[in-house]
C-alpha cells in the first residue's frame, strides 16, 4: 500500500524548504510568484492534497457550518423546501470554500443535547438552526458562549438581536386567504402546526387579518392545529371533513401537512377544487394534483442567505443587517372556480 503523499515530499519535488512550500499552498505574500508555481506544479504532479483537519486545528476552525432541523425526521426528508434550503446552504458554503453538516434531530430536545456537544467539541464553526418556537432554551447558551448562529425562523419576539432569515410569515397566510375570499369563500379551514412554532403563530395572525379585514368573523372550530406531519395532518382534516363544521376552501400552512390535506380529500371521495378549494405552501402545482393555490417560501433563498449571513459573523464581517426578510410569491393554479355558496 502506498503511503500518503506529504508537505515533506512536495517541498523536496520543488527543492525548497518545507515551511517555503506550506506558506506557497496557502497563499501567503511573502513567498515570490516562481515559487509559488514551482510548489503547485510539484503538488499536482505528486497528487497532493492538503490534510484539512490537521489545517483546521491549526487556524482554530473548521471550516464547516452546523445544520439542525429540530423538527420530525419525516418533515425533513420529504420536503421540498428543506431540500432546496438546505440546497440553497450548500452554495452559499461552498463558494466561501466550507461544507455543511446535517445534524438530525427529531424536535427541540435532541437539538438542545446535540448543540451543547457542538459548542463544547466546536466541532462546527456556527450553526444554522431552523424552526425556532418560542422557548428556544438554547439560544441563552449559545449566547453565553459567543458561538454563531443564525435562525432560519422568527426568534421569540423577546430575542431582538438575533440574526436570523425568514419569510414575512404573517403575509403568506394573509395573501393566500385574500385570495380565497376574493374568489366567494368565506369559510376557510386553516391547518396549522403546533403554536408553540413562530411561524404557525406568524401565520395563524395572517389568517386572522384576512378575515378582519373581510369583516368576517373568526371561527376557532375552522383551524385545524395538528403535528407537522403527513399522518397527523390526514386524521385531523378527516375528522374535520366528517364533522359538523362546513368549510369550502383550506389553507394548509406547511408543505408535508398539504400533502396530508389533499389526502384526506381525495379519500373522502371530494373533488378539488370543484368541492373544496385547496391552498397550500411551498407545494409544486405539478405535484399531487389538483392544487390551486400555494405560496412560493422561495426556501433556496432563504438558506443561501442564513449561510452566507452565518459566514460573515464567523469572520467578523460585522454588519448592521439582524434579519433577512424574503418575499414570497402567491402562485394560482388554472380553472378555479368562483364559489358560488351552493356546496
Amino acid at each position: 500500500m502506498d503511503l500518503p503523499v506529504t508537505i515533506k515530499d512536495v517541498a523536496r519535488r520543488a527543492k525548497v524548504a518545507v515551511s517555503t512550500a506550506s506558506s506557497a499552498l496557502n497563499g501567503k505574500p511573502y513567498v515570490s510568484e516562481k515559487t509559488r508555481l514551482k510548489v503547485i506544479k510539484a503538488a499536482a504532479e505528486l497528487d497532493y492534497y492538503p490534510h484539512l483537519v490537521a489545517r483546521s486545528l491549526a487556524r482554530g476552525q473548521t471550516k464547516d457550518l452546523g445544520i439542525i432541523n429540530p423538527i420530525p425526521i419525516e418533515a425533513v426528508f420529504s420536503s421540498k423546501f428543506f431540500l432546496q434550503l438546505i440546497k440553497g446552504m450548500h452554495d452559499a458554503a461552498f463558494k466561501n470554500s466550507y461544507t455543511l453538516s446535517l445534524y438530525i434531530v427529531n424536535n427541540e430536545e435532541e437539538a438542545i443535547t446535540q448543540i451543547r456537544s457542538i459548542v463544547k467539541g466546536r466541532s462546527a464553526d456556527g450553526l444554522i438552526i431552523t424552526n425556532p418556537t418560542i422557548k428556544t432554551s438554547y439560544l441563552m447558551e449559545l449566547k453565553k458562549c459567543s458561538f454563531p448562529f443564525v435562525l432560519v425562523g422568527r426568534p421569540p419576539e423577546d430575542e431582538r438581536e438575533i440574526c436570523y432569515v425568514d419569510s414575512d410569515n404573517v403575509m403568506v397566510s394573509y395573501m393566500a386567504l385574500r385570495y380565497l375570499i376574493k374568489l366567494g369563500h368565506t369559510r376557510v379551514a386553516f391547518v396549522t402546526g403546533p403554536n408553540k412554532f413562530t411561524f404557525c403563530i406568524d401565520r395563524l395572525r395572517g389568517y386572522k387579518l384576512a378575515l378582519e379585514e373581510a369583516g368576517i368573523s373568526y371561527d376557532e372550530n375552522l383551524v385545524l392545529e395538528c403535528d407537522l406531519s403527513e399522518i397527523d395532518t390526514y386524521c385531523t382534516v378527516s375528522r374535520a371533513l366528517n364533522g359538523k363544521i362546513k368549510f369550502s376552501a383550506i389553507f394548509a400552512t406547511s408543505e408535508i401537512q398539504t400533502i396530508g390535506t389533499i389526502k384526506a380529500i381525495k379519500d373522502k371521495g371530494l373533488d378539488i377544487p370543484a368541492d373544496i378549494v385547496v391552498g397550500g405552501v411551498d407545494f409544486s402545482l405539478t405535484y399531487l394534483q389538483p392544487i390551486t393555490v400555494t405560496v412560493d417560501l422561495h426556501p433556496y433563498d432563504l438558506g443561501y442567505l442564513a449561510a452566507e449571513m452565518l459566514i460573515k459573523n464567523i469572520n467578523n464581517e460585522n454588519s448592521r443587517k439582524t434579519k433577512i426578510l424574503v418575499p414570497a410569491d402567491l402562485i394560482v393554479g388554472d380553472s378555479i372556480p368562483v364559489y358560488n355558496g351552493k356546496n
